[in-house]
């Protein structure tokens, strides 16, 4: 029997950084195409479509780091990480996370205050404020703050050295 999913935080953090910026990609992609087309076929240009695609692409690329830092595997450096015992592996990790987290708040907090102080500028062709733009990065750096004090939290057991086997055949 199928067993459903329950509505929780792990749901809508999945929605926030991983099926939005899957949509914007998509959107990105099929803006393009019809760019390409209405350019090639009708002669014709969307003059406005580079300054969307600024904007959803930001939100997309920033949301998406967020997925990364929220799964564990935005960055790893194997080769030191496997030499290390697991009470190191575990302080590095740890380490890490106070890094992930320092930073996520630094940029939130300075993009916010850019952000303030840029409130009347806006997009030449739309008229999209800046505001706009750096919401979505600030939206991903708090997320990105978020799970690095959820993993200093809730510490997960290190990830298990995935060296890759050598076969010589003669």
């Amino acid at each position: 029997m199928c067993q459903r999913r329950r509505f929780g935080p792990d749901v809508v953090w999945t929605l926030l950084d991983t099926w939005l910026p899957t949509l914007f990609i998509a959107g990105v992609m099929l803006l393009i195409f019809v760019e390409s087309v209405g350019r090639t076929v009708a002669r014709a240009s969307i003059i406005w479509y580079v300054e969307v695609l600024a904007v959803i692409f930001t939100w997309a690329v920033f949301l998406a780091g967020a997925a990364g830092i929220r799964s564990g595997r935005a960055i790893a450096v194997d080769a030191f990480y496997g030499m290390l015992g697991p009470r190191a592996q575990r302080a590095v990790l740890a380490f890490g996370n106070v890094v992930v987290v320092m930073t996520g708040l630094a940029w939130a907090w300075w993009l916010m205050q850019l952000t303030l102080d840029q409130g009347g500028l806006e997009t030449v062709m739309l008229g999209i404020p800046f505001a706009v733009r750096t919401t979505g990065i600030i939206l991903a750096f708090a997320l990105i703050a978020l799970y690095g004090v959820r993993a200093l939290l809730r510490p997960a057991p290190p990830p298990p050295h995935s060296a890759a086997v050598e076969h010589h055949e003669e």
